[in-house]
């Protein structure tokens, strides 16, 4: 009987602890997904991109594009018998000029240093995969204004693909919605996107981890800031009600080798079971990086 007892509850612990490893939740999913990806070689190039609408161009603080007439074909009609009249010229004011900085990303937490951002993804089409010397890094190219650092994008000048060059934020695969806060494990990955609008909510359009798994994640690029001064790179996440909320990096140090984005750091290390540090980013520049535009 006291065998059968036994037997009994250790076959009951057996399976609670099965049950729990079931239930354990991943911040990817399974490497199973990424098999029907062909590679980045196989699939076609980037459709080109349409010129900018002139709201486009001022909201991403680009020059407006001259004005083309309408009817470019029709005759100028005669000057008028008392003269032509002329308007007085409106004034327009330019935007202060952008800078353009060059940058190797160097991550490092508060006891480690890691090393480089690589220019490769991991297995899942997300930047994490870090390299310990400068030399062959991703290198990001930054414009920026110097009155209004941040809500910019950073394009990736080497990156392991080219149609999706800008690195942006890709909402996560076990998240229960594109929201970052406190009290929420929600987290989002680094991945190559396209271009969003500045304080956009992410966007459903193709990325990288899209692509290489074949699940539709939304996504934002003008997520990031920059100190010209310490050369601190933050980052800044911008929620479906446009709300900004405290955002923090982390690096899956362990064999997902991947940055997340978060809005609680301590939520998200009890929901995954992990003990991912929390990182800080510095623009490290390669030679005469910083020219004006």
């Amino acid at each position: 009987m006291r065998f059968t007892f036994v037997s009994a509850l250790a076959t009951a612990t057996l399976a609670l602890a099965q049950s729990s490893t079931e239930l354990r939740i991943s911040i990817n999913p399974h490497p199973n997904v990424t098999r029907g990806f062909p590679g980045w070689a196989a699939l076609p190039p980037p459709a080109p991109s349409q010129p900018a609408t002139d709201t486009k161009r001022f909201t991403a603080d680009l020059p407006i594009s001259e004005a083309r007439s309408r009817h470019p074909h029709r005759r100028r009609a005669a000057p008028h018998r008392f003269g032509t009249r002329v308007r007085a010229p409106q004034a327009v004011l330019a935007p202060p000029p952008r800078i353009t900085q060059k940058c190797n990303i160097f991550v490092e937490s508060e006891t480690d240093y890691y090393g480089y951002l690589a220019p490769a993804f991991n297995g899942f089409g997300e930047y994490g995969v870090i390299q310990p010397h400068q030399n062959g890094s991703l290198e990001v190219s930054i414009a920026y204004r110097p009155s209004s650092p941040n809500k910019i994008e950073f394009l990736a000048t080497n990156g392991p693909v080219d149609s999706y060059p800008y690195i942006g934020g890709i909402t996560g695969f076990s998240s229960k919605g594109g929201d970052l806060g406190l009290g929420s494990f929600n987290y989002a990955y680094l991945g190559g996107t396209s271009q969003t609008p500045p304080k956009s909510p992410p966007v459903s359009a193709d990325n990288s981890f899209s692509i290489m798994t074949s699940i539709p994640q939304d996504y934002e690029s003008a997520i990031w800031g920059f100190d010209p001064e310490t050369m601190a790179i933050t980052v800044q996440w911008i929620n479906s009600d446009r709300s900004a909320p405290a955002t923090h990096l982390v690096y899956a140090d362990d064999n997902n080798s991947a940055l997340l984005l978060t809005g609680d750091v301590e939520e998200f290390q009890y929901t995954f079971d992990v003990s991912y540090p929390e990182v800080m980013l510095t623009c490290v520049p390669p030679p005469a990086a910083s020219v004006r535009r």
